[in-house]
């Protein structure tokens, strides 16, 4: 075998080492995208259940059934798409029983129809998934709450804009009781189906590694 350059020999253990650091994370996130998807799958089979405002901790998810009243705090946010139309998600405060507030996402309207929303009247039942909402990514623009304009979730402006506290996750409804007389959302647009490909992603990185291995072996250790 001949002695390899030590720049080399330092960059290839350098590159190995960080591919086999993104391919161990992908398994650790692996490993908690299939707890998420049990617990979702567990809390589906138990049921809804009904949870106080100091109970809504954690990332979730949690199946719930909450009974209290919309407010009138509405936000859209978007643009968001479904099945090719423009519109918006609509978000409503919804006060709990206990006086603890949440925030709930009613479901996609369509772009024009904004005017027509209204929060329903009088006690409510909305039954849907407690999560994290999802965070936005670098080319998603800042909110401009001053002008009441939301491009993704924040639930911390939206409390400040609506003057109250609220939990740390967000209601996905499914369903509500009595139904909005005047417009009524698209729930389907909110189903969520986590994306499971990290296993992928680890193998695409431990190849990496081993194919760096190997070139490196061809290059600068067999004769």
């Amino acid at each position: 075998m001949k002695r390899p350059p030590l720049a080399a020999a330092v960059m290839t253990v350098f590159a190995v080492s960080v591919l086999c650091f993104l391919g161990n994370w992908q398994i650790q996130r692996l490993h908690w995208k299939e707890g998420l998807i049990a617990q979702m799958a567990q809390a589906r089979s138990i049921g809804p259940r009904a949870f106080s405002h100091a109970e809504i901790v954690g990332e979730g998810p949690l199946y719930a059934r909450l009974q209290g009243r919309y407010e009138d705090v509405m936000f859209l946010v978007g643009p968001r798409t479904y099945q090719g139309r423009s519109g918006y998600h609509l978000l409503t405060l919804f006060a709990l029983h206990d006086g603890g507030h949440v925030m709930v996402n009613r479901g996609w309207i369509p772009a024009g129809e904004e005017m027509q929303a209204r929060s329903p009247r009088g006690e409510a039942t909305v039954t849907g998934l407690l999560r994290r909402p999802e965070r936005p990514n670098v080319f998603v623009p800042a909110n401009d709450p001053d002008r009441n304009v939301w491009f993704a979730v924040d639930l911390r402006r939206m409390a400040a804009a609506g003057g109250t506290d609220l939990a740390p996750l967000v209601l996905y409804a499914e369903s509500e009781s009595p139904e909005s007389a005047n417009l009524q959302p698209v729930r389907a647009a909110l189903r969520w189906s986590p994306r499971n490909d990290h296993f992928q992603y680890a193998l695409f990185w431990f190849g990496m590694a081993t194919v760096l291995i190997i070139i490196f072996y061809l290059r600068f250790l067999r004769k």
